[in-house]
This record gives C-alpha cells, structure tokens and sequence, in this order.
C-alpha cells in the first residue's frame, strides 16, 4: 500500500444504490452484486474495451456501521447513468490482482483488518473512497484518509 494524493475533482458516470455494510452480510438484503450485475449488463456493453471502471463509495452516513451510496462506474457518459465526483484528497491504496470478485473481496478484507488496527498510521475520512480496474485481474482501492 501507497500514499497517493489526487489533486483534482473527477467525474465519473454510472448506476448508484445505497446501503450498508451489515445489509452486505446478508444474501437477502446485499445490493452491491446486483449493481454490478446490472452493470455489466446495462452499461458496460456502452463503453469501449480500454474504458476504466471504478466502484465508487460516497455520502457515508457516519463511519462503517451507516449507510453509503455505492456506484459502479466508467468514465463515459451513457444513457441512465449519473454523474459522481471521485474528492481530490490524499488516499491509501491498496492493490490486489487475481480472479475477480475473490481478488477484491480479498483487498477489502486487508482494509478492513488495516484499519480495525487502533495503530494504524492511517485513519479513514469517510468521505469518498474507490475502486478502479485497471485490469481484467486487477484492482486498486483508494481510501480516503485524514
């Protein structure tokens, strides 16, 4: 994991649900695999090969116990998306590579134990944090932080 700052506000465009963390734990109430579902199946068909896709995650309630708006994006406008801001700020980055979704589950979990640490050099803001697959096997995370 790296320090990254990016110094300026970004667009992207793309299908939006909210949730929370708890709701994900149950296969029930879980609404970020049918996000992606809908948009790979709704979007990405729109989009060229080399697009980039992001996951944002934005408008945190509080910390990981509130809700939160998730985004599956690109770069591309296309019909029946909206437009979400990735903050200018400094992130931890986090990269993992291997099949998906396993590969990102996997990152998300080294987050979580990163930040559940109370010695954690870092502390998460809550405030704007992303995927990017820059990749068919990889991923970055970008989490805020203070």
């Amino acid at each position: 994991m790296k320090v990254e700052t990016i110094n300026e506000l970004k667009l992207v465009y793309g299908l939006t649900i909210r949730t929370k963390n708890e709701n994900e734990m149950n296969q029930e109430t879980a609404k970020i695999g049918n996000l992606w579902g809908s948009f790979y199946s709704e979007v990405a068909p729109l989009l060229n090969k080399e697009e980039l896709v992001y996951g944002i995650y934005s408008s945190y309630e509080s910390d990981h116990s509130g809700e939160f708006n998730v985004t599956a994006a690109s770069e591309k406008k296309v019909d029946g998306t909206e437009a979400v801001a990735i903050e200018a700020g400094k992130y931890l980055v986090f990269t993992a590579q291997g099949e998906m979704p396993q590969a990102v589950i996997q990152v998300w979990t080294d987050i979580w134990n990163y930040f559940s640490d109370e010695d954690s050099e870092f502390k998460r803001l809550y405030k704007t944090d992303f995927e990017l697959y820059d990749g068919p096997n990889s991923v970055k995370v970008y989490i805020g932080i203070q």
